[in-house]
């Protein structure tokens, strides 16, 4: 991740966006911002400082359940917004943004200029845009249910500390099933070498596990 201040550039990306009209005399400096291919927001930051609009490149908008299920919410490109939800005090439990083509954000930060922000028009209206699209998204989407072996990997990847299962009886609370059901699971991804066993009901997901 890199951030750019050149006047000329952040003009620019203004001008080439939906909400250019939306963005005029905002209370504090837009930036840019670059990340590359793999990072995932808002994991390296706190979202709740700014609010970011895709200028180009695209990212996946997806969320993890405690039963490790995944429900993808969206595919975004230009002139989505990031951190709309996270401006109005919404905790981040469980949502993950993750760039599948390198990209490159305009920020607009809030910190001390939020109280202003959260009287200008322009940007409320881009924002309550940006939730709408986002609720009839995940309304009118058939979410597939997984299997139980996705829901275990994804569990161990994104709720388990360093990718660790400790604790098959614990886990299997969590995941919705069986202990025995869970073990099953575990000793088939330990045998195709996704998972390996570390010691007594303990699994870590292994270095060169194929992505979920």
């Amino acid at each position: 991740m890199k951030r750019i201040y050149l006047e000329n550039r952040v003009r620019e990306a203004i001008g080439q966006s939906r909400y250019r009209d939306l963005l005029t005399g905002l209370p504090s400096e837009p930036f840019l911002i670059v990340y590359e291919d793999g990072e995932l927001i808002p994991a390296a930051q706190d979202q709740s400082s700014m609010v970011q609009i895709v200028v180009e490149g695209s990212l996946s908008i997806y969320y993890i359940r405690d039963d490790g299920s995944t429900y993808s919410l969206a595919i975004s490109q230009k002139d989505a917004i990031l951190g709309d939800m996270e401006f109005f005090g919404a905790k981040n439990t469980g949502v993950f943004a993750e760039v599948s083509q390198r990209l490159t954000c305009l920020a607009i930060p809030a910190g001390s200029h939020r109280d202003a922000l959260l009287s200008h028009a322009g940007l409320l209206r881009m924002l309550g845009e940006s939730l709408s699209e986002k609720l009839e998204a995940v309304t009118m989407q058939n979410a597939v249910p997984p299997s139980l072996q996705e829901r275990v990997r994804s569990y161990m990847t994104y709720k388990c500390e360093n990718g660790k299962l400790r604790g098959v009886e614990n886990a299997a609370f969590h995941l919705h099933c069986s202990p025995r059901q869970l073990q099953r699971i575990l000793n088939q991804l330990s045998r195709e070498g996704i998972v390996k066993k570390t010691g007594k009901g303990t699994y870590e997901l292994c270095e060169k596990a194929p992505s979920v």
